[in-house]
């Protein structure tokens, strides 16, 4: 991974915003939550947050179970659908 790594061009401040806001959305509440993110003065991560979520098609616990993200180990795990190249 590069991310974060020191040099040119590796990561920027729109980057660090962009993981910031999926992080809330997918629910990292120790760096991401609302109250974190305006003490940190990150406030601009939340702007039109609100049309911005999961959708009405699955609850967040649903979409975490499909995406195989599991927000208390911090992991993204192999998502065997995605790397067959098969939807569902």
């Amino acid at each position: 991974r590069l991310f974060g790594r020191p040099g040119p061009g590796f990561s920027n401040q729109l980057q660090k915003r962009l993981i910031k806001r999926v992080k809330h959305l997918v629910g990292y509440n120790d760096c991401c939550s609302r109250e974190k993110l305006i003490e940190d003065g990150d406030e601009l991560v939340l702007m039109d947050v609100e049309h911005y979520g999961f959708g009405d098609v699955r609850s967040r616990e649903e979409y975490l179970a499909w995406a195989n993200i599991d927000v208390d180990k911090k992991r993204c795990n192999n998502i065997k659908w995605c790397n067959n190249g098969d939807l569902l």
